[in-house]
């Protein structure tokens, strides 16, 4: 499936959107998201198999020839966007979730950033509630850390936050199994292989975090070390594969 994935000369972007039960946010993101597109832009939904109305929710915007919707079934977030990001055709992806809103300069500042060189874009994210109620700053104190070490042990990258070079995707697809979550692969393969990876200060992402995710459940060091001696079996694995391509 990767053959498809070839390089792009158009300078447009594909935005990949997973969906899951997200009827009470989406139409707002989405509604976030179409006036910054161009018509030559694209903005890929990979639902996985929702059971409430986000399917009716989305079914109006579908009207617009620059929406399309795939239908999965239970993937998972991580397989989920791997399907939009194997559809998407134009030479930027920009990662989003369901439940979030876009600044209305988001795009405007990703073109800039990519048209200056970017290879990978992490744009700073402002935490708000359900209502879009700015948090506490002592609890949501954001702040990227830079290269493979800091990041492998604690990641700072969020997914919906990012963007990437089409081309790129040739290179950290399949997701391996075994990794949790596809921000920080994409990350860490990106440090590993000498990308130029891009932060924006600028807040462009009204990232929500819901009440359920406040509460949640510190991990017991032995599976947090366990996963990350996964990971960087899986990074290493792909890095030598990718190392004898370029061989």
């Amino acid at each position: 499936m990767l053959d498809s994935l070839t390089d792009s000369k158009n300078k447009n972007v594909s935005v990949v959107l997973a969906s899951f039960n997200g009827e009470k946010y989406i139409q707002e993101q989405l509604d976030s998201i179409l006036p910054q597109l161009d018509k030559n832009d694209e903005l890929i939904i990979t639902d996985d198999g929702s059971t409430d109305k986000t399917l009716a929710v989305l079914q109006p915007f579908l009207q617009d020839s620059r929406i399309s919707l795939l239908e999965n079934h239970l993937l998972g977030f991580k397989e989920n966007f791997a399907v939009g990001i194997k559809k998407a055709k134009n030479e930027v992806i920009v990662l989003a979730d369901q439940d979030d809103v876009w600044h209305p300069e988001r795009l405007k500042e990703t073109r800039k950033a990519f048209e200056e060189g970017a290879d990978i874009l992490m744009v700073a994210p402002c935490f708000v509630d359900e209502k879009l109620q700015i948090l506490s700053k002592e609890r949501y104190n954001y702040r990227l850390q830079s290269g493979f070490w800091p990041n492998f042990w604690k990641n700072s990258f969020i997914g919906a936050c990012m963007a990437f070079r089409r081309e790129l995707a040739k290179e950290f697809l399949p997701f391996p199994n075994s990794i949790n979550y596809h921000d920080s692969w994409i990350a860490l393969l990106g440090y590993m292989t000498k990308k130029k990876i891009v932060h924006l200060d600028q807040k462009l992402v009204y990232y929500r975090r819901h009440e359920g995710v406040f509460s949640g459940e510190r991990r017991k060091i032995s599976l947090v070390i366990k996963s990350r001696m996964w990971l960087l079996f899986n990074l290493l694995k792909r890095w030598w594969v990718l190392r004898g391509k370029k061989a």
